[in-house]
């Protein structure tokens, strides 16, 4: 199912080039995820969710969850959404961002504008993502820090799509002080 949504929801790649990006893509997320899951436990806040649920049910059970987070004025909501590649991580991030104020954190779409930029890391970054590769710790977490650290994610708490998925990526978010109040895991 996971490869069959990634597969539906690309652009621009067809047929074999297709699928061996997808199975990159969910390769480098299984190898990965065991040890950022254990790294994220320190949340305290783990839901763990099937995606092959109905997807009102799905987005009504993560409200709950984050209704609680925001119910308690000690913390902001730092919401971490993990899951292999189309698993629904935007589709039910972007409902709860808006939902509730939070600032929606998307590595793909930092990546794209990174890309945009025409920075030394766009060819590097865009390579990777045409392999379904992992993009390097020392280029995705400072633009994910820049990102945390505006104005409005400290404001108003923010949803991260994509990233944590190393153990180095976890330490960057303890590092700047914005440690997770909640992961949000879905499996298919």
């Amino acid at each position: 199912k996971v490869k069959n949504n990634l597969i539906s929801n690309a652009t621009g790649l067809y047929g074999p080039e297709l699928e061996r990006v997808a199975n990159n893509a969910i390769e480098e997320y299984y190898y990965h995820i065991k040890s950022v899951k254990e790294l994220v436990e320190e949340a305290k806040m783990i839901q763990e969710y099937d995606s092959n649920q109905n997807k009102d049910d799905v987005c009504s059970e993560i409200a709950k969850m984050v209704q609680i987070r925001i119910d308690n004025p000690l913390r902001l909501p730092r919401i971490i959404f993990m899951g292999p590649p189309g698993s629904g991580k935007t589709f039910y991030a972007e409902i709860i961002a808006k939902r509730y104020g939070l600032i929606l954190v998307n590595t793909k779409d930092l990546l794209d504008k990174e890309i945009g930029s025409k920075s030394e890391s766009s060819e590097e970054i865009l390579d990777c993502l045409l392999k379904g590769k992992q993009i390097r710790d020392d280029i995705i977490m400072p633009i994910v820090k820049r990102r945390l650290l505006k104005t409005d994610c400290k404001i108003n708490g923010w949803i991260l799509d994509g990233f944590p998925m190393s153990s180095a990526q976890i330490n960057l978010l303890k590092m700047i002080n914005s440690k997770p109040s909640m992961v949000v895991i879905l499996e298919c």
